[in-house]
């Protein structure tokens, strides 16, 4: 698992990027990299009929905004 300091590092948000990072692609034996995006939606899961709802509607509206 990731360990109890880098948790405690979280819960205190004193976890940087670049930690994380380390100790989740330890963690899941992958190479993984974070990517710092101005926009909390793409962490959203669309698995179910009422999520990919919320995201077609955020999508037209932003595309009415645009137009």
């Amino acid at each position: 698992m990731i360990g109890l300091w880098p948790l405690l590092k979280l819960v205190a948000r004193r976890l940087s990027l670049a930690e994380a990072e380390r100790h989740g692609s330890k963690a899941l034996n992958v190479r993984g990299r974070g990517v710092p995006f101005p926009y909390a939606e793409v962490g959203m899961d669309v698995d179910k009929p009422f999520q990919l709802e919320i995201v077609r509607a955020e999508l037209e509206a932003r595309a009415a905004r645009t137009t």
